[in-house]
């Protein structure tokens, strides 16, 4: 379903990303991540349009997207949170979703019956008529989420949706994030640094180091590559057994 090729941006004598390949097929939940500087919200900026690649391609359906505005690539079905949630003050969590579905529906009350669905889905349908500066941060974290699912994405790129949350709160969030994974198919990439959340739920994860893509695989070979322990996660997640990784 998405394809990067050969992805590379620069940022003055700065190469943010170099030469990043990788694939998602529909359906499938895939982690990316490394340490601080890797390059991670740089190749969420290059999907969704927010940059334009220096080099290298980004396909969707087959389609070159690579140089196609943020609006564009989400109506074509790709669409991302960001990891600090600001929330139109002067609109409620009702009409910023309802905004959110404007992108595949053409009345306002469709729009605002689908993203009903879409806030009792993440637990903030008793908010609906709340202002999104009176929210929790955990509720805006959900918010943040409701406006990418809103707008009905093939592709859901989640940039750090944990951070900044308790562990009671991460766990209430991957229950979330896995009830709607089964009950809408979407396709997820997670960029994310609450590791156990990315073990988890993720089936197969990349890793980005300094800009390059240093090992893929499941939990389990990621936990016992030694680059990526050297790199990234340390000793912790050295382990004897697959099983063990994922229950971390």
């Amino acid at each position: 379903m998405l394809e990067l090729t050969r992805l590379t941006k620069s940022f003055g004598g700065i190469k943010a990303v170099t030469d990043v390949s990788m694939t998602i097929r529909p359906g499938e939940v895939v982690g990316l991540i490394g340490p601080n500087g890797a390059g991670k919200t740089t190749v969420f900026n290059l999907i969704g349009g927010f940059f334009h690649a220096d080099s290298g391609r980004v396909t969707w359906n087959g389609a070159d997207i690579t140089r196609l505005s943020p609006h564009e690539i989400c109506k074509r079905g790709i669409a991302r949170t960001f990891q600090i949630t600001r929330p139109f003050n002067g609109l409620t969590v009702a009409e910023m979703a309802a905004a959110g579905a404007l992108n595949h529906l053409a009345t306002i009350e469709d729009a605002r019956a689908f993203a009903a669905e879409v806030l009792d889905l993440l637990h903030l349908g008793d908010k609906s008529g709340r202002f999104g500066r009176d929210l929790t941060t955990p509720e805006r974290k959900r918010l943040e989420l409701a406006k990418a699912l809103a707008t009905k994405p093939s592709l859901l790129l989640l940039d750090e949706v944990m951070a900044g949350l308790l562990p009671a709160e991460v766990d209430e969030l991957l229950s979330i994030l896995r009830t709607v994974h089964a009950r809408t198919g979407t396709a997820i990439l997670v960029v994310e640094h609450v590791l156990h959340a990315v073990m988890s739920f993720c089936p197969r994860i990349v890793v980005l180091n300094f800009g390059c893509k240093l090992a893929e695989g499941t939990p389990a070979e990621i936990s016992r590559n030694e680059e990526v322990i050297k790199a990234y996660l340390g000793r912790a997640y050295e382990v004897a057994q697959p099983d063990e990784t994922l229950d971390r």
